[in-house]
């Protein structure tokens, strides 16, 4: 705690003052801290100190106490040899590096009201650690800082798209196809609906395009569903559907037990969800082409807003005949899938061809989308945090999740505003 409150206080400049006596006796003037290094060795590197009139380039060390640098081996690790100062609040030992060449040491002091602030953050039971300080904090600043977190969790998705990409050889619409059956799966069935995905190959679903009873008995095939005895006519029919092409193709399905229906509500079922991503499949032979063509935020709702095939409409499970409605994707979960599937593609998409157009536009949707309701969006709408957009949910998201439950409080904006309030 007190070390990471120290790197900041260094890495910021926030110390005073700039000039020390180290305890060889030396006169130090701070030039430059340096850069903060998150890997192995130093704390700093390539930083610019004046020793007695001399500057030195080299590396700082930083420990509460000067006894530290023992207990954790420097002096005996050489790439702790071109330290050129050791900072500490506690000055307690001399040391040396494994050169025998004694390290310069200070002592930075912490400014008492920059203290009793972190501890007040460090020490917080509550999910937002700032949240009795928040509102002091210029809206405009904050402002600055969502929009940054926007951008930054749009990268952060990233890697989960190079995961796919690696398992599809690079196959975007192949990715695209995994990533969307997850996100139609919401959070209980995503795992599930990923595996399905992984489990047959888009372009042999696509290969008789408009045909949504095939489409469905592959992928109810491959999700384990159509494994049991018949129950009703049309759950036979798509079993000898499915019988046809796993024998000639040598299809696998995944367990079917992995699919989870309690404490769901029926729209949500995973046999509702899987209707509907065959009626989306069947339809739209090229997802991705139409997806990133896209120009308006209408055009994707049009693409993706899926309903079922008849049977579907008087069932939610085979063989369980309900009353009969239109199952249409909700607003809210197509919402869900533009913002968490279809923005990310294109942002990621538009980040590896170099094509900042399609980066800008799906900001430019997620500006224009409504906001997430969730528990994450309603605790900081308690604190006047009221987001106008998908754009500000997705910033308040990023921020719950990276830096209040992390309490990485001074790796954040507003913490840094909050400890430095005048």
């Amino acid at each position: 705690m007190q070390e990471a409150l120290l790197h900041y206080l260094w890495k910021n400049s926030l110390f005073k003052p700039k000039e020390y006596t180290a305890d060889t006796g030396e006169l130090i003037k701070i030039i430059e801290p340096g850069l903060h290094n998150h890997d192995g060795g130093p704390d700093f590197t390539n930083a610019r100190v004046e020793i007695d009139g001399t500057v030195w380039a080299g590396n700082i060390e930083i420990h509460s106490q000067a006894s530290e640098w023992y207990n954790h081996n420097h002096d005996s690790d050489r790439s702790y040899d071109n330290v050129i100062l050791h900072v500490v609040t506690v000055n307690n030992r001399i040391c040396y590096n494994s050169q025998g060449r004694q390290i310069p040491c200070i002592n930075l002091s912490i400014d008492e009201i920059i203290q009793n602030r972190y501890n007040e953050l460090f020490r917080s039971k509550n999910t937002i650690p700032c949240s009795h300080s928040v509102n002091k904090i210029d809206p405009t600043r904050k402002s600055f800082w969502l929009n940054a977190l926007t951008i930054k969790r749009l990268e952060k998705k990233s890697s989960y798209f190079q995961e796919l990409l690696s398992f599809t050889k690079n196959n975007w619409e192949e990715t695209l196809f995994i990533h969307l059956a997850r996100s139609i799966g919401l959070k209980t069935n995503a795992l599930p609906f990923e595996l399905l995905a992984k489990s047959i190959s888009l372009k042999f679903i696509n290969s008789q395009p408009g045909n949504i009873f095939r489409t469905e008995a592959i992928l109810f095939g491959q999700a384990g569903f159509l494994e049991e005895d018949a129950i009703d006519e049309y759950h036979r029919d798509l079993k000898k559907e499915y019988e046809y092409h796993r024998k000639k193709y040598r299809l696998k399905p995944i367990d079917k037990h992995l699919w989870k229906f309690l404490r769901l509500r029926p729209l949500n079922f995973p046999t509702i969800r899987i209707a509907q991503l065959s009626d989306l499949l069947s339809k739209n032979s090229n997802l991705l082409s139409q997806t990133l063509s896209c120009s308006k935020i209408e055009e994707i709702y049009s693409i993706y807003s899926c309903g079922v095939s008849k049977y579907w409409n008087n069932h939610y499970t085979f063989g369980n005949q309900s009353t009969e409605t239109k199952k249409y994707i909700g607003s809210n979960a197509l919402n869900s899938i533009i913002i968490n599937t279809l923005v990310p593609l294109m942002f990621v998409y538009g980040e590896m061809k170099n094509h900042n157009e399609l980066k800008e536009r799906a900001i430019y949707y997620l500006e224009h989308m409504p906001p997430e309701k969730n528990h994450i969006t309603r605790m900081w709408k308690k604190l006047n945090f009221v987001p106008e957009n998908a754009a500000d949910s997705q910033a308040l998201i990023e921020l719950t999740e990276s830096y209040c439950l992390k309490k990485h409080c001074l790796d954040c904006q507003i913490g840094h505003l909050i400890l430095n309030l005048e």
